[in-house]
């Protein structure tokens, strides 16, 4: 597996261009992107979220290089854009919608943090089910 944006980029362009025409429309892939023929965005082949169906969104999640693709993709458009926004839709009682954005710097950032006090809560728990044994 790649390490986190070592190779991650390639991966995608190395197993789309390996593929049978089967494979890649059994992959969503497409070559319609609305750019002249022959020309690609990053100079590899480009697959829209919306090309996929839910089968082929699910077989892509249980790719184990998938973590290491979408930080090294993170990273490129927090590079590319520092002051990104996430942005959440809210709808309200009386049925409008209030958008909230905040830097995407400090969602990953907030997300980070979450997902240590997880694993701290996990190793708790582990700690705890060994003593009672």
């Amino acid at each position: 597996m790649p390490e986190a944006g070592e190779g991650a980029a390639s991966y995608w362009e190395d197993r789309l261009a390996s593929a049978t025409a089967e494979e890649r429309a059994a992959l969503g892939a497409t070559d319609d992107v609305g750019l002249d023929p022959g020309e690609k965005i990053d100079g590899g082949p480009n697959v829209a979220p919306s090309d996929l169906t839910r089968e082929q969104l699910s077989a892509l999640s249980d790719d184990p290089h998938l973590p290491d693709v979408q930080a090294h993709d993170l990273e490129h458009l927090l590079a590319a854009n520092p002051e990104m926004e996430f942005t959440t839709q809210t709808r309200l009682d009386d049925g409008s919608y209030r958008l909230d954005s905040r830097p995407l710097k400090d969602v990953l950032a907030e997300l980070g943090e979450q997902e240590t006090a997880a694993k701290e809560l996990r190793a708790c728990v582990i700690g705890l089910e060994a003593a009672a044994e």
